[in-house]
């Protein structure tokens, strides 16, 4: 008997957001989905709401290269481009959201009373059309803590829409929390009362959402990036050739995934004389280990008007003495290539967590410098907690050199736990699959 095509409405993650995280975490869960569902095929509403990627979506400028599996069909749904300024981009999405909740509560109140209408509004209408939601947040914004209270109101509006929807929701692997105000922890937990099953992809995120109450829904399971791809060897060495690397600096390599979010935070007291002992840092590794750095910066503006890695990628490799052993990847590179390139490395230093994860995934020994608790959970899952540190710590005394020192000393050791624990991330992520698979089917069919 042939199954009926699933219809599935995809939100919080997007092929075309700048920073290339959500584009991996974006072809994993289509990945994914792909292997659950392999005997039916798919239609995919990506819902693309992420208000710093509406002028790449505008373009179709996506930061994957990702083949779509032969048994899915994605459709793409969302704002546009709103403008360059940062506040008009949230204010244009917040009155699209709100206009969009008024709708959904009116169409829900009608479908009570058995009138059901049918919306013009493509997002409403594959809304309500889907057979069930598949929800990542973008891997980390469902919190009040970390990326200021506009992002948080922003998704929780966004989160509401889908509730409202009345579909079965499943959150995917993802960080949860934490959550600081009591509003924000009441309104936490009516939206994942709301969801059939929530992944979260570290253990202190577990532990976030069961002291909410919600504990016989929650499982752990690793971040979809770990199903994603990478360009291969060749290609990479072909990337980092066309950014200047010489057969001289082709000896060791050390990837560093630097933010401004590290350097620009009100609460740090002493930004710039933070910036300056990284710097100083990277530089002591370089010369102590006879090592070329290479910047990889995970998030790109097309318009270059918004958070951009480059710029501070470009500012630091200005300020080091020995700067001709640092090159930065300037071009507009796909998740991909920057994957691809992470694997030629030696050791990689993120601020970042998804250089994290692919250095995680290709066996590549790194060192992470975090704001939250997200990345030392999942450096957690490969024994490697004892690498992450906050920026304070990183710079304070000989730590940061003393940890790349260890990284190199033990690089084949370490790599070669990472790989066999890539093992126990598989089965974890078809542990997830099968239970996700099993409870679609009491719903759906």
């Amino acid at each position: 008997m042939d199954l009926k095509p699933l219809k599935i409405f995809l939100g919080g993650a997007s092929p075309f957001s700048d920073n290339r995280g959500v584009a991996a975490i974006f072809m994993g869960t289509l990945n994914m989905l792909s292997m659950t569902f392999s005997d039916r095929n798919m239609s995919i509403t990506v819902w693309n709401t992420y208000p710093f990627s509406g002028r790449r979506y505008v373009k179709e400028l996506a930061t994957t290269e990702f083949q779509v599996p032969t048994n899915i069909e994605v459709n793409m749904i969302g704002g546009g481009d709103s403008g360059s300024n940062e506040m008009f981009r949230f204010l244009h999405a917040f009155s699209r959201l709100f206009c969009l909740l008024m709708v959904l509560v009116f169409l829900r109140f009608l479908s009570k009373i058995r009138i059901n209408l049918l919306s013009r509004i493509d997002v409403v209408s594959e809304m309500f059309s889907a057979d069930f939601v598949v929800e990542l947040n973008f891997g980390d914004v469902f919190t009040d803590v970390h990326y200021g209270r506009k992002l948080w109101v922003f998704n929780t509006l966004r989160l509401f829409a889908i509730v409202i929807s009345g579909k079965p929701i499943y959150l995917f692997p993802q960080s949860i929390g934490p959550f600081k105000s009591l509003i924000s922890k009441a309104l936490a937990r009516i939206i994942l009362k709301r969801v059939r099953i929530v992944a979260v992809r570290e253990k202190y995120s577990l532990v976030n959402v069961k002291s909410l109450g919600i504990a016989s829904k929650v499982s752990l399971v690793p971040d979809a990036g770990f199903r994603s791809s990478s360009v291969n060897a060749d290609r990479a060495l072909d990337i980092l050739k066309a950014e200047g690397l010489n057969s001289e600096q082709n000896t060791k390599l050390i990837g560093l995934c630097v933010s401004p979010y590290y350097f620009s935070l009100p609460f740090m007291k002493q930004s710039a004389l933070a910036l300056n002992r990284f710097v100083e840092i990277i530089g002591d590794i370089i010369h102590e280990f006879d090592a070329t750095v290479v910047f990889i910066p995970h998030d790109m503006s097309n318009d270059g008007t918004s958070f951009d890695c480059r710029q501070l990628s470009f500012l630091m490799r200005s300020m080091l003495k020995n700067k001709d052993r640092a090159i930065v990847l300037a071009k507009d590179y796909t998740v991909e290539e920057f994957w691809g390139v992470i694997g030629l490395c030696n050791i990689t230093i993120s601020m970042m967590t998804h250089p994290v994860i692919a250095s995680l995934r290709a066996g590549v020994p790194v060192t992470a410098v975090t704001y939250s608790h997200k990345t030392g959970g999942i450096m957690s899952m490969f024994g490697l907690e004892g690498y992450v540190f906050t920026l304070e710590a990183f710079v304070h005394m000989n730590v940061g050199i003393g940890t790349v020192r260890k990284l190199l000393q033990h690089r084949v050791r370490i790599s070669q736990n990472l790989k066999k624990n890539m093992h126990t991330i598989n089965v974890m992520l078809e542990d997830f699959q099968r239970q996700f698979l099993c409870d679609v089917v009491t719903v759906v069919g």
